[in-house]
Formats: C-alpha cells, structure tokens, sequence
C-alpha cells in the first residue's frame, strides 16, 4: 500500500512540472522561407508557444501571420510577408547577436531579452519584458515602444542609432543605465513620458529628448544631455551628476521646477522658455545665455566664471 502512494505522489508531482520547450533551428529552402512551413525547421515541426525557435546567421524567415514562440535566438534575419497583420509575439526570451528585424515583434510581460553585437530593427517593436541592450541597435523607419510594464537595460558602450527616421524610442517604463563603465547613446527621437523613468545608475548615458517623467542620476553616474524639452511632470533627482551642453534646455513648464539632484552642470548654448529653476545643491555654471529664471536655494553652491560665456536675460 505504502508503495502504491509513492507512486501516485510521484506521479503527481511529475504532472505538475511545466513542459521543456523544445528548439527548432530554421533551415530555410520550402515555400519562400516561410515560418509556417514544417519543411523549414530542422525538426520537421513548426515551433510554437512552447518552442524555442533558432534563426541562425545567413537564414532568412518570412513571418506570415500572427505567430506566438516561446523564445528566439536571432542571428539572421526576420521578414514579413507583407501582410500588414503579419507580426511575432515573444513570450519568454528573445536574445539576438547581429539579428535584423523586418517585422512587427511583442515582447510579452517576463519576456528577457539580450542584444548583443550590431542589430537592426526595421519594423515596431513592443517591449512588456526586460531587456539588456549591449551593443549598437540600428533603428530605420519604426517605432520602439518600452510599455509601462517594460524595462530596457542600456549596458556597456553601446547606442541606439537612428538610420531614416522616423526612428523613435518611447518609453512608458524604465530605461535603466547599468552595467560597467562606458558610455551609452541615444541617437534616436527619444520621449519619456509622463509614466516613464531613466534611471542612470552606473557610467554616462547620452540622450537628446522630451520630457514628462523622472529622471534620477546615481551617485558616481552622468547624464549628459545634448537638448531636452521639459514639460509638466518633469521630476530631476538623485546623488549624481545631470551636464546640459551643446543645445541645452527648451522649458515648457508652467512652474518651477526643483533640481533635486547632487550636481548640475551649465556648458550649453541656452536655457529658454517658460516656468523657472531652483538649484538647492551644487550648480557648476560654465557656458549658457539663461533666459529662464534662476534660484539657488539656500544651501545652494553656484561655480561660476563669468568670463566662461554664462549671461541672465
């Protein structure tokens, strides 16, 4: 009898335990390369929810349809059919080196994704999970959309570069600069929304952008901002360092707005608009015409040569 239970609760337990995907690797040769095609795969089976599909270097498939895979590993190169419903929707993972997307791709909620080496993305893409970028991602003609529920970690000395416009990353959620050292550049239109946060955690993020949401610097950390228009719900923190240069800063505030952060540093063309500043910690003012109103609150350090080219209108 007590064998009889062992082998019921171990039979139970089993049954509770979740299917391991199984991989196909795309070989490509039948039916235009299409996805749909068991021909293609090297298992003889199209890959599916469950799956893990495997696009590898020098192989091409065609999306016909809206198709749902478990995870992808790209190193060659997805296309649609021309559909306009044609996309691919990622559940668990999707990890490219030297991929190229051509068509519309979901990332879905606890998808985890890494990028590595140089990317290209010619069509929208929809992040709900959390990705590590780690190398160049070209982006032409599309959309990156980083939903409120997606985070995209921006590591090591890498970028986001536009080719044609539009080429456009909106973030809803998290954009988090981390991994060691380096810089890393946005290089394509760029909006943080009123949900969204940038979070430079570590090295030195670049960005010329709108924004509507919180930015917070890190101690030891720098973002160094080539433009930025701000807008109402703006919110600047943290224990680092924020540099306005070259374009600098386009305010369409309608108050003030406190900066809450360790260090900032004036070496831009201009401060213009509307609203005004306060500055509670420490200012390092090397260039700028400051057509905005200015206050360093009490406690307040301001560094400044006034041969350094900074004037107040």
């Amino acid at each position: 009898m007590r064998i009889f239970l062992n082998i019921i609760l171990l039979f139970g337990c089993l049954m509770l335990l979740p299917n391991f995907a199984s991989a196909a690797t795309f070989i490509g040769g039948f039916e235009s390369n299409i996805w749909t095609d068991y021909r293609n795969w090297d298992t003889q089976q199209v890959p599916g929810a469950g799956d893990e599909a495997i696009v590898p270097i020098n192989k091409q498939a065609v999306v016909n349809g809206s198709i749902t895979v478990g995870s992808l590993i790209l190193g060659g190169g997805l296309i649609s059919d021309g559909n306009p419903d044609s996309k691919l929707t990622i559940i668990a993972g999707f990890s490219m080196n030297g991929g190229s997307v051509g068509v519309d791709i979901d990332l879905l909620q606890g998808c985890a994704g890494l990028w590595t080496g140089n990317n290209f993305l010619g069509a929208d893409l929809h992040n709900h999970g959390e990705v590590t970028v780690n190398g160049i991602t070209f982006v032409d003609y599309s959309y990156v959309t980083n939903e409120s529920d997606g985070i995209f970690n921006l590591a090591g000395g890498s970028k986001f570069q536009i080719i044609h416009n539009p080429a456009v990353l909106d973030n809803y959620g998290i954009i988090r600069r981390t991994g060691t050292g380096g810089l890393f550049e946005i290089n394509v239109g760029f909006t943080n929304y009123s949900s969204g946060q940038i979070l430079v955690q570590t090295g030195e993020l670049f960005a010329d952008f709108d924004n509507y949401g919180l930015i917070n610097v890190s101690a030891g950390a720098l973002f160094s901002v080539h433009g930025v228009r701000l807008f109402d719900g703006t919110i600047i923190t943290g224990g680092g360092s924020i540099e306005f240069h070259t374009n600098g800063i386009v305010s369409y505030l309608t108050g003030n707005l406190d900066f809450n952060i360790q260090e900032t540093i004036i070496n831009c063309n201009a401060f213009t608009g509307n609203g005004s500043f306060t500055f509670p910690n420490h200012i390092t003012g090397k260039r700028a015409n400051l057509q905005i109103p200015i206050t360093v609150a009490a406690g307040g350090v301001l560094d400044t040569d006034t041969g350094l080219g900074i004037s107040i209108d």
